[in-house]
């Protein structure tokens, strides 16, 4: 089958009846997907990029795909232009809102921040009627990796927890996006910072805590502990005691860490750590 023939079979056809001004728009299509060269080919005749294939296999809007395109080519992105670039999507709406009596602190954090932003042209500030809004919805998604906690957010943002996952997964989705057609457009530099982007994403955490959340049980309020008293990776939760370790995740955690490691605490070892970390309790009330 033609092009035609395939979509004058389809129930949008069916239902629609002007097949003639189907045909216009598939043309129309199939010119702005050879603009983005996600497709080349003839008239009569087409194919996928490599590029283009896997945006289909990602199932990106080609749009939103064109537009985090051109941001992997910029210079000099970081975290920053990383997430704004993901909320300056179709595929991130609704953005998070912005009530009036912010809207005046809203406006000087983002020109304050604006050279941290990769926007398309400087006039986007004022052409795009919802710049604060996707400014505000990256800002949200900076409080998170910078372990601000759900309650916090609630209130700085609005947002509600079952809201926050969801864009948090609609995140993850986008930046694995970007991390697989970096390399595909030259952007290869991006394709470190990006993995590590979506872990903090998935955890909530700064960069310093990737390492220990790799653990199983150790999320962001665990890994922030052992943090604070000086465990930092993986080396450190080894050379550390079990005994230590449950001082700030819990005894049963600290075992089960120590498990993950090739560790075997000898038997009765959970209410051995238990009587001594009540003792200790003890000794200094």
């Amino acid at each position: 089958y033609s092009m035609d023939d395939f979509f004058a079979r389809t129930l949008y056809a069916h239902q629609y009846k002007d097949m003639d001004n189907i045909k216009r728009m598939l043309r129309a299509l199939v010119k702005e997907l050879g603009e983005l060269e996600f497709i080349d080919g003839e008239e009569n005749r087409f194919w996928t990029t490599k590029i283009g294939q896997r945006v289909a296999e990602l199932y990106l809007d080609p749009l939103s795909a064109d537009a985090l395109i051109k941001k992997l080519k910029r210079k000099n992105l970081q975290t920053t232009g990383v997430l704004f670039a993901i909320t300056d999507t179709t595929e991130f709406r609704p953005f998070l809102s912005v009530s009036r009596k912010i809207e005046a602190e809203k406006w000087e954090e983002l020109h304050a921040n604006i050279d941290k932003l990769p926007l398309d042209s400087p006039d986007m500030v004022f052409s795009d009627g919802q710049i604060l809004e996707k400014w505000q919805t990256t800002q949200f998604m900076e409080s998170w990796i910078s372990e601000m906690g759900e309650q916090e957010l609630l209130e700085k943002f609005n947002i509600a927890p079952g809201v926050i996952r969801t864009k948090l997964l609609n995140a993850d989705w986008l930046i694995y996006g970007m991390e697989e057609l970096a390399p595909l457009v030259g952007a290869q530099l991006y394709t470190g910072m990006l993995a590590k982007m979506r872990k903090r994403l998935s955890a909530g955490i700064k960069e310093e805590l990737i390492l220990l959340c790799e653990l199983q049980g150790i999320g962001r309020v665990r890994a922030r502990r052992l943090y604070n008293v000086g465990i930092k990776n993986v080396s450190d939760v080894k050379a550390t005691a079990v005994e230590n370790l449950a001082k700030s995740i819990g005894v049963a955690t600290a075992i089960r860490v120590k498990k993950q490691l090739g560790e075997t605490p000898e038997k009765g070892a959970k209410k051995k750590i238990e009587a001594q970390l009540k003792e200790q309790k003890t000794l200094f009330d």
